[in-house]
C-alpha cells in the first residue's frame, strides 16, 4: 500500500514540476510596437520583442477605452498588411492569420513578412465598440 502512496505521491510531484517548468518557459512580458487612436478606443499592436521581423511574428492586439483604459470588445477585427513595390502595379502581402480572442478586447494574429523594409498596416472593428479603422506603418527589420 506504501509503494502506491510513494508512486502517487511521485506522479502527483513529477506533474508539478511539469507544470512550473512550463509556466516559467510562458511568453513573455508584451511589448508595443505600434499605438494608435480612434474617438475612445486606443489599439496596440504588442510582441514579446517590441518589434516586427522578418519571418513568423506573434503579435496581440489590444482594444481598450481611452478615457477608462479597460479592454474593450471590438467584436469582429480585420488585420491586413502590404507593402508596396514600385516596380510592380501589386504589393507585396503578408500572410496573415487571426486567432481566436484570449478574453474581450485581445487578439492574437500570426503574420509572416517575406522581406524586411516600410510596411502598411490596416486593423478594422466591427461590433460592441462601433465600427472603425486605422492604418499605420511600421518597418521590418
Amino acid at each position: 500500500m506504501s509503494e502506491r502512496i510513494s508512486s502517487c505521491v511521485n506522479a502527483v510531484l513529477c506533474v508539478g514540476m511539469l507544470a512550473f517548468g512550463l509556466l516559467a518557459c510562458g511568453k513573455g512580458e508584451l511589448k508595443n510596437i505600434h499605438q494608435e487612436k480612434s474617438g475612445d478606443l486606443t489599439i496596440t499592436l504588442m510582441s514579446e520583442r517590441g518589434e516586427l521581423e522578418l519571418g513568423e511574428n506573434e503579435l496581440t492586439i489590444e482594444f481598450r477605452s481611452a478615457s477608462a483604459g479597460q479592454f474593450t470588445d471590438a467584436g469582429h477585427i480585420t488585420f491586413t498588411s502590404d507593402m508596396p513595390m514600385p516596380e510592380t502595379t501589386s504589393p507585396m502581402l503578408a500572410r496573415v492569420e487571426l486567432l481566436p480572442a484570449d478574453k474581450p478586447g485581445i487578439y492574437r494574429a500570426k503574420a509572416s513578412f517575406e522581406m524586411r523594409g516600410l510596411w502598411q498596416f490596416a486593423i478594422g472593428w466591427d461590433g460592441p465598440a462601433g465600427q472603425g479603422k486605422v492604418t499605420f506603418t511600421q518597418t521590418v527589420r
